[in-house]
């Protein structure tokens, strides 16, 4: 039976772009984020991870839930991954600390899916892509019928 962990991940999405990080000695992006310590709550788990990994706070007033997604862990085999994920917004520019590498607002035209965890390009992108579709028609919707 493989070994389970659960992460609280957070998409910080501006336009077409998806902040994505990877961490030191990994080859995979993955989301902001990371797992909880005893008792914590998702949100404050999102805030003390942030703050360490990329100096910023969270915009908790903003944080909405979106759905809970599992998939082997990336470069652990063996391993499942569930990942709680929150849409939110940063205080402040992202700049990797911590065991964080580097920073990538990554879009589909820029740069390979391969490098996406797998949770990332099996489930979570898929989701957000026609999360982000839906919204743009409930837009065009109220435009329409405020004409």
């Amino acid at each position: 039976m493989p070994r389970e962990i659960t992460k609280i991940g957070l998409a910080v999405i501006e336009g077409d772009r998806l902040l994505l990080v990877r961490k030191k000695g990994s080859d995979f992006l993955i989301l902001p984020g990371g797992k909880p310590e005893r008792s914590e709550s998702d949100a404050q788990t999102l805030s003390r991870e942030l703050e360490e990994e990329l100096g910023c706070q969270l915009v908790s007033d903003q944080l909405k839930f979106l759905g809970t997604f599992s998939d082997e862990a990336a470069g652990m085999p063996g391993v499942r991954v569930t990942i709680k994920l929150y849409k939110g917004g940063l205080i402040g520019t992202p700049i990797p600390h911590a065991e964080i590498e580097s920073i990538v607002w990554w879009t589909r035209a820029a740069h390979p899916e391969s490098s996406l965890a797998p949770s990332l390009r099996n489930s979570i992108l898929p989701f957000l892509h026609n999360l982000a579709e839906r919204d743009q028609e409930q837009r065009s919707r109220k435009a329409a019928r405020s004409r």
